[in-house]
């Protein structure tokens, strides 16, 4: 399992990035962990390269789900902070196209004003004279 530019967050006393049930084996050689924001919970056991312990600054993080906002902040630790050579979706939650140009934002979302990937459709009518 690959854990690379998440953001995670847990209550407190609890493990934040804990693998398998009840926390698992947290010495997995399985588990590749790099470029995550950790907050709140207990330090996690092991770490990758490029973490960072840091508040996300979520722009309403909630438990409500009517009044959640996951989005960062414009100051947010987790911005243009991803590691790069990450294999990444094209696309985040919101349908926002993933920077290429610059480090990737940490999370589930790209911020700012990125554009949605479009292709093109041509079609050739059939039958037109």
């Amino acid at each position: 399992m690959k854990m690379i530019n998440n953001v995670m967050v847990s209550r407190p006393g609890q493990p934040v990035n804990s693998v398998g049930k009840d926390g698992g084996d947290q010495n997995s050689t399985n588990v590749v962990r790099a470029n995550n924001l950790y907050s709140g919970g207990l330090t996690p056991k092991l770490t990758g390269e490029g973490d960072v312990f840091a508040d996300p600054l979520f722009v309403n993080a909630s438990t409500d789900h009517k009044v959640a906002d996951f989005h960062v902040k414009p100051d947010s630790p987790a911005l243009k902070s991803g590691w790069q050579g990450a294999i990444l979706p094209l696309l985040d939650l919101d349908g926002k196209s993933r920077v290429a140009a610059t480090a990737p934002d940490r999370g589930a979302y790209q911020f700012g004003n990125a554009t949605v990937r479009s292709t093109a459709v041509i079609a050739k009518p059939v039958g037109v004279r």
